[in-house]
């Protein structure tokens, strides 16, 4: 099967230039980093970010989330910009003015929850009779407001400790795995994984994240069987489509099966959008 290396998928930050501007020889030109924020334990996937410049004319770049919700923009020049968030039906849901300068992080938070929310979902009988204590709850919350921050690190550590105090905290682990796939350390994030699965049983948040890791790792099958698993629990999962589709549409024998899901996820995720226009064939 020829690999993608997470091509389509993870390579949904497809940076570029919206329109060719000039900027002077002697204008820093800046990489900036950010971070859009959704649900604490839920994969942000494929929403568009777009920088508009307030006082350089015709200036914008655009690029889309990847499924850990963070984003990057290569070569801007310093200034301030709108930051423009829109859904999957190019309906813009969120703007913001922004500062770009050397070392900016940009941290979004996607309207409708608060920083002090806890993480929400499914509870299994289990942590019924194991609700997570209420330092876990705190700790968790830091851990939420730590990552929204853009520091990882820090966040990594408070989860732990929610954990630590409260072992059968689910959507900790799950929020945890999420870290350490922003850290890019894959075992120990399919390890959180398959421990929040564990205690809540499977569910299409930690199958599409699970699959996510394996394609990463290049385990093609794995990752294709999980995401079916995560598709018969929650038929309409977007992020599940679109991972799918990545993957199916990467080989002859499987690309009609492939588009199918891109067309479905298409209808909320841009980046599908876009991967659907480049893979697909021209209309007759």
């Amino acid at each position: 099967m020829r690999r993608f290396a997470l091509g389509a998928f993870a390579a949904v930050v497809v940076l570029g230039h919206l329109a060719a501007a000039v900027v002077a020889p002697d204008t820093h030109l800046y990489e900036v980093a950010g971070v859009l924020h959704g649900n604490p334990e839920t994969a942000v996937l494929g929403y568009e970010i777009q920088l508009t410049g307030v006082m350089m004319m015709n200036q914008s770049w655009s690029t889309s989330t990847d499924a850990t919700g963070d984003f990057h923009f290569s070569s801007v020049p310093a200034g301030t910009y709108l930051l423009h968030v829109k859904n999957g039906y190019g309906i813009e849901v969120q703007q913001q003015l922004v500062e770009v300068h050397d070392g900016q992080f940009l941290d979004v938070q996607l309207p409708g929850r608060s920083p002090k929310d806890r993480p929400g979902g499914v509870v299994s009988l289990r942590e019924l009779e194991h609700p997570p204590a209420p330092k876990a709850v705190a700790a968790a919350a830091d851990g939420t407001r730590l990552a929204r921050s853009g520091n990882v690190p820090k966040a990594v550590e408070k989860y732990r400790k929610a954990i630590e105090i409260s072992p059968d905290y689910a959507l900790a682990h799950s929020a945890l795995a999420v870290q350490y796939i922003r850290l890019r350390e894959y075992q120990p994030a399919r390890a959180e994984i398959s421990k929040s699965m564990e205690i809540r049983g499977q569910n299409p948040t930690d199958l599409c994240n699970l699959a996510y890791v394996d394609a990463v790792e290049r385990r093609f099958p794995e990752a294709i069987g999980t995401l079916r698993t995560a598709l018969r629990l929650n038929p309409g999962y977007a992020g599940a489509h679109f991972l799918l589709g990545s993957i199916l549409v990467t080989e002859p024998a499987t690309a009609a099966e492939g588009l199918q899901h891109l067309r479905q996820a298409a209808m909320e995720i841009p980046a599908a959008r876009k991967l659907l226009e480049s893979v697909a064939p021209p209309a007759p």
